[in-house]
């Protein structure tokens, strides 16, 4: 298990996720007892370099999620997958920020360019 810890003005908390790798992809990850709603589970494909992501629902079930999904436990919190491939539990806000400056900088690109 590993997480990160996490706050901002609509509260504080953790992104929990399991790891898990292997040569090929998993239909599902395996029987964890100790994970909870809103724990997520990432699986690298060693052969293809290819991470999956899953997190456990409200129904106590793995489904499949990417970027974006909402977080079951915080509405104002959403999944983004960081360029290590982690998983991280940010605002909404934040989304927003990240997309507004990206533009930004692809804009100043294509006038210089």
């Amino acid at each position: 298990m590993r997480q990160r810890s996490f706050s901002s003005n609509s509260g504080s908390g953790h992104t929990i996720w399991y790891t898990g790798k292997s040569n090929s992809s998993i239909p599902m990850p395996p029987t964890i007892p100790e994970a909870k709603t809103g724990h997520l589970y990432v699986h690298l494909d060693t052969i293809r370099n290819i991470s999956s992501y899953w997190m456990v629902s409200i129904a106590n079930q793995w489904e499949r999620v990417s970027s974006g999904v909402e977080s079951p436990l915080n509405h104002d919190r959403v999944l983004a997958i960081r360029a290590n491939g982690e998983p991280s539990w940010i605002t909404r806000a934040s989304t927003i920020t990240t997309k507004t400056r990206k533009e930004k900088e692809f804009r100043e690109k294509s006038v210089q360019g």
